[in-house]
């Protein structure tokens, strides 16, 4: 397991960070924050801190985190198929 400032290492110059200033992030001289869990409308970053995660509903956590029938529904698409291309007129 990587050391937390091994990690904010690692995450600075493996991820990409839309919106962010990447030159002035890549630095360090910009906040960062690694979340590690999360449930219902919260988020815990890797210091322990609980934070109301007010952006989620922007994009693809609309109905909160931990949700284990929904956790379920992915688990099953992917044992009867996790992926295929949409090339050439193919849908799945």
């Amino acid at each position: 397991m990587l050391k937390n400032d091994q990690l904010d290492q690692w995450d600075r110059e493996n991820f990409f960070h839309p919106s962010t200033h990447l030159a002035q992030h890549a630095r360090g001289e910009s906040p960062s924050r690694v979340i590690k869990t999360a449930a219902g409308v919260h988020i815990e970053d890797r210091n322990g801190d609980r934070l109301l995660d007010a952006f989620a509903g922007l994009y693809c956590v609309n109905v909160g985190y931990g949700r284990s029938e929904i956790a379920e529904a992915i688990a099953d698409q992917a044992h009867e198929l996790a992926y295929y291309h949409s090339y050439v007129g193919h849908g799945t």
